[in-house]
């Protein structure tokens, strides 16, 4: 019997169960086409205004810069609507490189408050998906039976560090607003990414991270947080309406007109 050429095989059937035990009840994949799917709904006239080239802007800005950096966009009244929209389109135009996401339920009603730690376990799921060598690597901690247990917030906060080091580069899209229906699990959340943040700092790793916060104050951001300089907060209002005089068909989404274009040219 050739155990040597038995090895690539238990190597991938540990891999699996790995996976099982992360699976999310609703797969990154299937959040993303039912985002996709409302704004396909949405209306096709776009106000190309002073606000949309700010937003072009700062996110092009977030994706050239050359260190880890967090970009917060809070959504203002009634633009829940268009923040979806930027984050589920900018999953798309980054698809050639390396993204994780994780986008809320559409129906809140239904699907209730989500946690802090699904949140983190999808997140981590994905990428561990992206870095499979990770488990060759260190196949004692990365084992099904550990983690199929339960673990905090920070732990999973840990792995996923432990992953984005692995990955080098990397983005994370984060739209969680079935979190934000829990007061404490929302201001959890965002401290955990800043600490995520904060680690990646002294790392070689570049992760960019883009969250959507849906709460008005910003309590969970202390002052003397190290590394606050690479974090931005881009408010995001409800575009305005356009007058039906100055309606022009043309692409929907404000990543693939002529002003992204300049901002951030294809790969």
């Amino acid at each position: 019997m050739n155990v040597n050429g038995m090895m690539p095989r238990v190597r991938d059937i540990q891999f699996s169960h790995i996976l099982d035990a992360l699976k999310p009840k609703r797969s990154p994949e299937e959040a993303l086409q039912k985002h996709k799917s409302l704004i396909r709904r949405s209306s096709p006239w776009r106000s190309q205004n002073h606000d949309t080239v700010k937003i072009l802007q700062t996110v092009g800005n977030w994706i050239l810069a050359p260190r880890s950096s967090l970009l917060i966009l809070q959504t203002q009244p009634r633009a829940q609507a268009r923040v979806k929209e930027i984050a589920t389109e900018l999953i798309g135009q980054l698809h050639s490189r390396k993204v994780i996401w994780y986008l809320s339920s559409m129906n809140l009603a239904d699907h209730g408050t989500v946690s802090a730690t699904e949140v983190l376990k999808s997140l981590v799921f994905q990428s561990m998906k992206q870095a499979p060598d990770l488990v060759v690597s260190d196949p004692n901690n990365f084992t099904a039976a550990k983690l199929h247990a339960s673990h905090t917030e920070d732990e999973w906060a840990d792995l996923l560090c432990c992953v984005l080091r692995r990955m080098k580069t990397c983005f994370l899209i984060v739209d969680a607003e079935d979190v934000f229906g829990d007061v404490e699990e929302a201001e959890q959340l965002m401290k955990v990414f800043l600490g995520i943040m904060s680690r990646l700092q002294a790392v070689e790793a570049v992760v960019k991270l883009l969250v959507v916060n849906y709460r008005d104050d910003s309590d969970w951001m202390s002052e003397g947080w190290p590394g606050k300089e690479r974090i931005e907060v881009l408010v995001v209002n409800r575009e305005a309406p356009v007058p039906p005089r100055r309606r022009k068909p043309g692409a929907k989404s404000i990543f693939r007109g002529a002003e992204w274009g300049r901002i951030v040219p294809p790969r």
